[in-house]
């Protein structure tokens, strides 16, 4: 069903590389420390390997789900069911036609990359914004995660959509 699977193992990098860069304590790192009254080096003593893999694996979750959700051409599976991938089958017959006729509809990167925007709008800003507030954070908190989960889905989503 899909081209390129190995671009599901690249898109769960991308939250990881943007997360490096987005909370360096040279540009956001410092200030969310100050918003959660962290001192620089609350990561020490932390196993880094398993703390990378650890968030490599959750990636690749949100990476598989987020392929199954943001590219259309999954619903077709869904809706044939699994019969429709088994070689011989007579609705493999259908899902191929389908895939023939409708297949790089809405696989650009600037489509994925809108889905992103909605589910930061949608999923991320409801889940954050609810335990920002009962948390009792600031705004600052809410906009600096959801600039960052933002960012990433944005690029995740358009990467899957593209490539994927």
């Amino acid at each position: 069903m899909y081209n390129n699977v190995f671009i599901l193992f690249v898109s769960a990098l991308i939250p990881m590389a943007l997360g490096f860069i987005y909370y360096h304590p040279n540009v956001l790192g410092r200030h969310l420390m100050n918003l959660n009254g962290q001192e620089a080096g609350f990561l020490q003593g932390r196993n880094k390997i398993v703390m990378v893999l650890i968030i490599y694996i959750l990636s690749l979750v949100l990476s598989s789900f987020l392929a199954n959700i943001t590219i259309h051409q999954t619903a077709f599976v869904s809706l044939l069911g699994p019969e429709s991938l088994q070689e011989g089958h007579a609705v493999q017959t259908e899902y191929k036609e389908l895939m023939n006729n409708y297949g790089d509809r809405f696989r650009t990167f600037g489509h994925g990359a809108v889905h992103g925007i909605f589910y930061a709008l949608f999923f991320v800003l409801p889940l954050l914004g609810g335990m920002t507030y009962l948390e009792r954070r600031g705004w600052k908190y809410l906009l600096i995660h959801l600039g960052f989960w933002t960012a990433s889905l944005v690029l995740m989503s358009g990467v899957l959509c593209q490539w994927l």
